[in-house]
């Protein structure tokens, strides 16, 4: 009940700190452990023995990725994370395991931001689901001990950094085709464009970072059906007048590819107001905006 009353917008600063607390005795006990070793005491990259372009063709652990027997983990972003460490604390392991700490901590504030936008995206302001579910989930994401290993060990920084930068590029993702987003009128197309441009390179950051980051855009497609048809559902079976008036509009925006003019269909998704041709790319009919 407690839980119920507090404000949503201080979740993410909660689980931020939550998670600073959790891992926070790591930076003074953690030391280069397993695998830490091989990809920072035994890595010319890391070590800066290399020539700071040779980074570029190599694979996590230092290797040429032309090489047969290269592990083929390409993950330049996460070595230049690790060689800025050495630069700053040498071989000192409490820089590293601080950085990994202030990383999740930033991760956890991303995951309660995104877990709030998606109730919105899906349900509304004033409906769907109670906030009480993102600070369920958000506090589970923050102390679950899946993440231990990610966090207490160095070489998890790849991990840390490609969950950023993909946090990151969703929530900015869902910013630039929120139908909400505020801005004014003559800049509203443009400022768009700018967060979704920031969301892309987000994304190859992530797909930098390590592999598994290129499956963002991926997301981007299934958050857009998923949530379509959420709200689709959840509108159908409201009888206010309000909500019957945004179902006609959702269904009146597929004449944009069954029929009309341009300038008609701008003017439908537009609801009456002429759009430059780029601008339809962040109207409400999710389907236009995933073509």
């Amino acid at each position: 009940e407690n839980l119920r009353k507090l404000h949503p917008r201080r979740l993410p600063i909660i689980c931020a700190s939550l998670a600073f607390v959790l891992y926070g005795n790591t930076i003074f006990t953690g030391g280069f452990v397993w695998d830490d070793r091989a990809a920072v005491l035994s890595n010319p990259d890391v070590l800066s023995t290399r020539d700071f372009r040779e980074l570029w063709a190599n694979d996590f652990w230092g290797q040429d990725m032309t090489l047969d027997d290269s592990h083929k983990s390409y993950r330049p972003l996460a070595v230049l994370s690790l060689r800025f460490n050495y630069s700053v604390y040498g071989l000192k392991p409490h820089g590293y395991h601080f950085e990994n700490v202030l990383l999740y901590s930033a991760i956890c504030y991303l995951y309660s931001e995104l877990s709030g936008k998606l109730k919105k995206q899906c349900f509304g302001e004033k409906q769907g689901c109670p906030h009480l579910s993102m600070w369920i989930a958000s506090i589970l994401f923050a102390i679950h001990p899946i993440h231990t290993e990610v966090v207490a060990s160095i070489v998890g920084r790849s991990d840390l950094l490609c969950a950023l930068f993909y946090l990151l590029s969703i929530n900015l993702y869902i910013q630039a085709t929120d139908a909400r987003y505020k801005s004014k009128e003559s800049f509203a197309c443009l400022e768009k464009w700018v967060v979704f441009a920031a969301s892309i390179v987000a994304a190859f950051c992530s797909s930098l970072s390590k592999e598994l980051g290129v499956t963002v855009f991926g997301v981007h497609i299934a958050n857009e059906v998923i949530c379509s048809f959420i709200s689709y559902s959840y509108a159908s079976s409201e009888s206010t007048k309000e909500q019957k008036v945004q179902l006609a509009h959702a269904k009146h925006d597929n004449n944009f590819f069954f029929g009309g003019t341009i300038n008609q269909n701008m003017a439908i998704i537009g609801h009456g107001r002429h759009h430059s041709f780029f601008c339809i790319l962040f109207e409400r009919h999710r389907l236009v905006r995933m073509l």
